[in-house]
């Protein structure tokens, strides 16, 4: 079943879903002090 990883829907959705994971990490850790200085 390669085939189903290698459409480009599959890809498409897997790179946009690294990105949304790797930026909430981001903003989780560095974003965490600007947030709280309400």
């Amino acid at each position: 079943m390669p085939d189903t990883f290698a459409a480009p829907d599959m890809n498409g959705l897997g790179y946009v879903g690294a990105l949304v994971v790797v930026g909430g990490a981001v903003t989780a850790a560095v974003g965490d002090r600007p947030f709280k200085r309400r």
